[in-house]
C-alpha cells in the first residue's frame, strides 16, 4: 500500500488499499459533470460519469499528486488533454491529469481527484454544472440530478459554458411504462479503447433489469459516486469468444482484469483502460451484471429501449447516506 500524509487530512483511497492518501485542498470543491461519450465508454457508467475536481487556473489553486502516488498508479491516455491514473488491482479511478491555458494562453498543468475516492464529501462539494449533455441524446442523468443541496445544477450542450441548455420540461422518463422494447435483435457494447467488445441479444421483448448503485464497493472500485448496471443472462451476451449458448468463458478473456471485491463476487475491467465491463456472483450463475455506459444504444445514454430502470430509489443507499446523504436526497427526488 502507497500511504502518503500531510498536514490536512481529507482521504482518498481505492477498494483495495494499495492507494490511499490525502487530498489537501480545502472544501468546498467544485465539482463538473461530465456525459460525453468517451466518457462514459471510459468508465462503463452510463448515468454518473466522472465527477472529478477541477481546480480552474483562474483561482491560483494548485495541487499536485505525490510522484510516489503516481508511480504505484497504471496511466491511461485519454486524449491529448487528460490523462487518468489508476489503481492496477481494482482498477479505481483516482486522479486526472488535465492540460488546459491560461487567459494569457500559457500552457498549465491541472490535477484533479476523483470524488468517489474521498471519504467525506457531504457539505464539501458544490455541484456547478453537467458538461456534454447533448452526447446523451437522451439526457442522461441531467435530468435527473437537476438540484443538489436545493440548487440548480446548470447543463451544458458540450463544452463547460458553451451552449447553456433550458431547463428539462421533459418529465423523468425512466418511470415510464408504455416505452417500446427495441426492435433491434442485437445493442453492441465497448469499452474507451476498444480492447472490450460484445453484444446483447434478447430472447423476447422484456427489457432487461437496470439501476444506479451507490454502494462503497462500487464506489471504491471505480472512483465514481454511482455505478450503472443491467442484469442480463449470460445467454444474453455474445462476443467473439463465444456466446453464452457456448459457455461463455470469461476467464480466458485476457483482455479483462479479474478483482474480487467481495466473497464470491468477481468484478471484470478493462486490463488497458480500466473501463468497468462485468460483475459475477456465485449466487446467480446464470446472470452477468452488465455496466450500462458500455451499450451504444440508438435512443441515448439511458439505453430504455433495453434497460428497464429502477425507479423506487437507488442500489447501495444505505452506504450512500451515511457517506452523501444528500446526493442520495437529490436522486430520489429526481427519479420520482
Amino acid at each position: 500500500m502507497i500511504s502518503i500524509a500531510s498536514p490536512t487530512s481529507q482521504r482518498a483511497r481505492c477498494h483495495c488499499g494499495h492507494v490511499d492518501f490525502i487530498y489537501t485542498p480545502s472544501p468546498p470543491h467544485t465539482v463538473y459533470i461530465c456525459h460525453c461519450t468517451s466518457c462514459r465508454h471510459f468508465l462503463g457508467a452510463a448515468l454518473c460519469l466522472p465527477l472529478i475536481i477541477h481546480l480552474p487556473p483562474s483561482t491560483g489553486a494548485k495541487w499536485e499528486p505525490d510522484e510516489r502516488l503516481l508511480e504505484e498508479l497504471q496511466a491511461y491516455v485519454f486524449s491529448p488533454r487528460l490523462t487518468y491514473y489508476f489503481c492496477a488491482r481494482c482498477s479505481c479511478k483516482v486522479v486526472v491529469r488535465i492540460g488546459e491555458h491560461m487567459p494569457d494562453g500559457r500552457p498549465v498543468t491541472l490535477w484533479g481527484v476523483m470524488v468517489g475516492t474521498l471519504d467525506v464529501v457531504e457539505d464539501c462539494l458544490i455541484f456547478e454544472a453537467h458538461e456534454h449533455v447533448t452526447d446523451t441524446i437522451d439526457g442522461g442523468l441531467a435530468d435527473a440530478l437537476s438540484h443538489y443541496a436545493g440548487k440548480p445544477v446548470s447543463r451544458y450542450a458540450h463544452g463547460l459554458y458553451d451552449e447553456k441548455l433550458p431547463d428539462s420540461s421533459e418529465p423523468w422518463r425512466w418511470a415510464r411504462k408504455d416505452l417500446p422494447s427495441s426492435q433491434d435483435e442485437s445493442i453492441d457494447a465497448y469499452c474507451k479503447c476498444g480492447s472490450v467488445k460484445f453484444s446483447l441479444h434478447r430472447h423476447d421483448e422484456r427489457r432487461f433489469p437496470a439501476q444506479l448503485c451507490l454502494c462503497d464497493t462500487c464506489r471504491l472500485t471505480s472512483g465514481l459516486e454511482m455505478a450503472a448496471w443491467m442484469d442480463v443472462p449470460t445467454t444474453s451476451i455474445k462476443t467473439d469468444r463465444g456466446s453464452g449458448d457456448e459457455n461463455l468463458d470469461l476467464g480466458s478473456w485476457t483482455d479483462l482484469r479479474t478483482y474480487a471485491a467481495l466473497p464470491g463476487c468477481i468484478r471484470y475491467n478493462c486490463s488497458t483502460c480500466g473501463a468497468a465491463v462485468f460483475v459475477v456472483s456465485d449466487d446467480k450463475p446464470d446472470e452477468v451484471r452488465v455496466a450500462a455506459g458500455l451499450l451504444d444504444a440508438a435512443e441515448g445514454a439511458r439505453a430504455e429501449t433495453w434497460a428497464a430502470w429502477r425507479t423506487d430509489g437507488v442500489g447501495g443507499g444505505e452506504d450512500a447516506f451515511r457517506r452523501h446523504p444528500t446526493l442520495v436526497q437529490a436522486l430520489n427526488q429526481g427519479m420520482k
